[in-house]
């Protein structure tokens, strides 16, 4: 949000916990030129407020699919977190493709 100010950052919440989902799914990232478009997906557990790092392109994978807020913003840094990668026990996973 604060290095896109010029692109129209923009913080929505795309889902209410419900039965399938015990969580709030917020999404992060910029609005401009009519479109929006994600930089980043978080799960809000409303009752405890912790907030989670959720990487929705490991749906297809096996392990851990979020990360606590504190795993990502140490990851992020990490190169191997903007490859193919999954979370296994609080671990972030290279994966070989």
């Amino acid at each position: 949000m604060r290095y896109a100010k010029k692109s129209d950052p923009l913080v929505m919440i795309t889902g209410d916990p419900d039965s399938t989902r015990k969580y709030y799914w917020v999404k992060v990232g910029v609005s401009n030129f009519g479109m929006f478009r994600t930089s980043d997906d978080f799960l809000i557990d409303p009752i405890t407020a912790k907030i989670y790092f959720w990487n929705i392109a490991l749906e297809l994978e096996k392990g851990d699919k979020t990360a606590t807020l504190k795993q990502w913003r140490q990851w992020r840094s990490d190169l191997r977190f903007w490859k193919p990668h999954t979370f296994k026990n609080g671990k972030l996973i290279a994966l070989a493709k």
